[in-house]
């Protein structure tokens, strides 16, 4: 069970904390809920979810994780996804953003920046459906990387970006 003023990882909203774990005035079953608060909402939002959910949620990730992410960018492998079929895509980077997992998020994002390069110089555009997959993978990942390293995301844009920069001039 998670305590009062953790940072949790909750399914597809990204960082939360967690501002109370009780019953819910409205239930009279007595079941204890999690209020959530998402960090980085641009929304001023609550969420209740009950301690039993099977709705996916872990503890942020650490700081040294973090720091490892941030340092083995270079390493990451990443092919852009081809497919002509726009469910195939979206079940493609949807797999992906449900791993919750920042180095699945890195590798979405690096192949996405790519087939981005590649797709300008021929006069080209990503689709819609990957950019909005690209959107979600960027907000998700410097959201953690923000609370693990108890910066803001866009400090984190900014240096995911420059070494995305530096690893391409590295090429």
């Amino acid at each position: 069970m998670y305590r009062k003023d953790q940072l949790v990882f909750y399914g597809n909203t990204g960082v939360c904390r967690v501002a109370d774990v009780a019953p819910l005035p409205q239930q009279k079953d007595g079941r204890l809920y999690y209020t959530l608060i998402p960090l980085f909402s641009p929304f001023s939002e609550t969420i209740h979810v009950s301690v039993s959910t099977r709705a996916f949620m872990r503890p942020v990730i650490s700081a040294a994780e973090a720091k490892s992410y941030l340092d083995n960018i270079s390493h990451i492998s990443a092919e852009p996804f081809r497919s002509r079929d726009h469910k195939e895509t979206a079940n493609h980077y949807s797999e992906m953003l449900n791993t919750h997992d920042c180095m699945q998020y890195l590798q979405l994002m690096k192949s996405l920046y790519q087939k981005i390069e590649e797709n300008a110089r021929v006069g080209k555009h990503i689709s819609q459906t990957e950019q909005r997959y690209l959107k979600q993978a960027e907000c998700l990942l410097y959201g953690e990387l923000a609370a693990a390293l108890g910066k803001e995301p866009g400090e984190i844009r900014t240096e995911v970006q420059q070494r995305f920069a530096e690893e391409k001039q590295l090429a």
